[in-house]
Order: C-alpha cells, then structure tokens, then sequence
C-alpha cells in the first residue's frame, strides 16, 4: 500500500470512530489491547464490537488484518493528540465530595 493510499485510509478510519457514539469512541481511545494480541487478535467482548462496526465502516478501503491493526492504532493515535483525554478529580463547589472522571480538553472557536 502507498503512503498516500494509508493516509487516505487512516483519515477514513478516524472518520468511521469519530462516528461511533460517544461511549464507543471514548472506549476505543482509551482501549489498550492485550500485550501479547494486541488489536488483531484481542477478545475483549466490547473492543471486538467496535471493531466490528469499524471495519464494516471501512470495508470499501479492501483492509487486511494486518493493515487494519495497524491503520486503527494509527488513526487512535492521530485522534488522540487531536482531543487529548485527561483523567482527573473534579471538585464540585460547595460539596466535600470529589467525583472521578474523565475532562476532554477542546481547542478554542
């Protein structure tokens, strides 16, 4: 495959995540497959859904396992310099208590 054919390929498969609903696609860019599976290869019961619905949405792009591995981490990686997720206690004002989660930081209008 060449370069610019991957590119097109990774920009389809962050378009084919970016569609997922929100749930789906923070899990995916926040998934860390199995060491010795990695994407190809991992059972995890929801990374596989996803991985499903990605590759049905980028079917026409004629991917191999291989390619699509590695395509979809490529494109996880693009996503996630993009919208960095950061994980921290956010403490609501007038409340003792602190509550766990994710802030997704945006890039200014």
């Amino acid at each position: 495959m060449s370069e610019e054919m991957f590119r097109k390929v990774t920009e389809n498969m962050k378009n084919a995540i970016n569609s997922l609903p929100k749930e789906k696609r923070e899990f995916i860019l926040t998934y860390k497959p199995c060491l010795n599976r990695g994407y190809a290869w991992d059972e995890n019961i929801t990374y596989k859904e996803i991985k499903n619905i990605l590759s049905i949405k980028t079917d026409s792009d004629g991917h191999s396992g291989a390619s699509f591995s590695i395509c979809l981490r490529g494109a996880i990686e693009q996503l996630q310099l993009q919208t960095p997720i950061v994980h921290a206690d956010e403490v609501i004002e007038g409340n003792d208590e602190v509550i766990k989660g994710n802030i997704i930081l945006l890039d200014p209008l």
